[in-house]
């Protein structure tokens, strides 16, 4: 099929209607390349364009819709091969809103697709991975999170929590999200891009470390030991063989090296359930060699840069995901068609991307509500 017949009777779907949500938990796990791509499986009011190749289909799409752009986060959900069939249907979809189409941190091979097609492209930064398969502690590579997983060993412990089923994690760690929470008000943001204990709960993995209580604590649990989380770390899977560390959450008093400690325990734990490879994430901003990009945005696509700069903190947001030296790194761009972002897009970027979710309407999805978990032991599950 053409590329200019790809775009006829394209529709994007919303995410609640039937089978809808079930595509997309499907194209995620034979597709999904970038971390945070499963943030589409939340309750948030994504729309799901499903692509075809002829009459077979090849992958779908998430998108979130403002009044003046319609915004695709990291990429299509389809094989490398269908990028441009993609990114053309979606370009028509586009044309018949009137909405600028603009795709934040998609990789080198959505990038170079839609330059093909027209679309301008932003430098936003780099992901970066660790393959599992080499994964190890030991060398010079890693001697900086060995270290401080070593300084809070002294008083800390790591295991898997299961706060979905189990009340006394989930208790905990909500105690520590709100602190972290608490230090800094970008944190508090219900936008897609929330820190959500139990959001996606049955498609995530828990990670905590635990240290010793103080004397009182002892005390009135009859001298027995006594352990609270003070950290921990949330995986959700990036398709079938990969994963993604997604949140890292830090009481801000606890010691020095607890979060280390919870990441090493997940990629040990991940590498010996056979996962070959762990994204860690965009790093805004950032490149492995310190590079900076030829690449003029605009004065408007500048603009906006900057206003997340200062909203989000980049540079913070960089600082511990750094400290995990990445096996591979891949570049990511905002593409932007019509080519030129215009102020009206813009300003309606800006409300998408801080858009708090209709949670009325996403009543009674997996991603709503949770039921309150009982006592168990029962693990969590981690697929697709």
């Amino acid at each position: 099929m053409s590329l200019a017949t790809a775009v006829d009777s394209v529709e994007a779907l919303p995410i609640r209607g039937r089978g809808v949500r079930e595509k997309v938990a499907a194209a995620l796990s034979a597709h999904g390349r970038l971390g945070g791509q499963i943030q589409a499986l939340g309750p948030d009011d994504w729309r799901v364009m499903v692509h075809r190749d002829g009459g077979q289909e090849v992958g779908v799409t998430a998108l979130l819709q403002g009044r003046w752009c319609q915004v695709v986060w990291r990429g299509p959900l389809v094989a490398p091969e269908f990028d441009a069939l993609a990114l053309a249907q979606l370009q028509g979809q586009a044309k018949h809103s009137g909405r600028q189409l603009i795709v934040i941190a998609g990789d080198s091979t959505t990038t170079e697709a839609g330059t093909g097609l027209g679309f301008s492209k932003c430098w936003l930064g780099s992901e970066c991975f660790v393959d599992l398969t080499q994964w190890s502690l030991a060398g010079g590579r890693r001697k900086k999170l060995r270290w401080a997983r070593n300084h809070a060993a002294k008083t800390s412990t790591w295991r898997e929590a299961h706060p979905q089923h189990v009340w006394q994690d989930l208790v905990q760690m909500l105690q520590v999200e709100r602190r972290w929470k608490a230090e800094r008000k970008a944190r508090e943001t219900d936008s897609f891009l929330r820190t959500s204990l139990l959001e996606n709960a049955d498609r995530r993995r828990y990670f905590v470390c635990e240290a010793a209580t103080g004397s009182d604590a002892l005390a009135a649990n009859g001298g027995a030991s006594a352990t609270e989380i003070t950290a921990y770390v949330v995986t959700s899977p990036l398709n079938h063989e990969s994963c993604y560390l997604q949140d890292f959450v830090r009481n801000p008093a606890a010691p020095r090296g607890s979060l280390e400690g919870a990441v090493v325990m997940a990629l040990d734990t991940l590498k010996a359930e056979g996962v070959r490879e762990a994204s860690n994430g965009v790093l805004p901003m950032w490149s492995p060699k310190g590079e900076t990009s030829h690449e003029e945005p605009g004065p408007v696509a500048t603009s906006l840069v900057n206003y997340f700069d200062s909203r989000y903190h980049f540079s913070g947001l960089n600082q511990f995901r750094r400290k995990l030296e990445p096996d591979r790194v891949e570049p990511v761009h905002a593409l932007i068609w019509p080519p030129r972002l215009g102020p009206r897009a813009a300003l309606s970027l800006a409300r998408v991307l801080s858009r708090a979710p209709n949670r009325k309407e996403a009543r009674g999805s997996v991603s709503g509500k949770p039921a309150i978990p009982q006592q168990s032991n029962r693990r969590g599950s981690a697929t697709f």
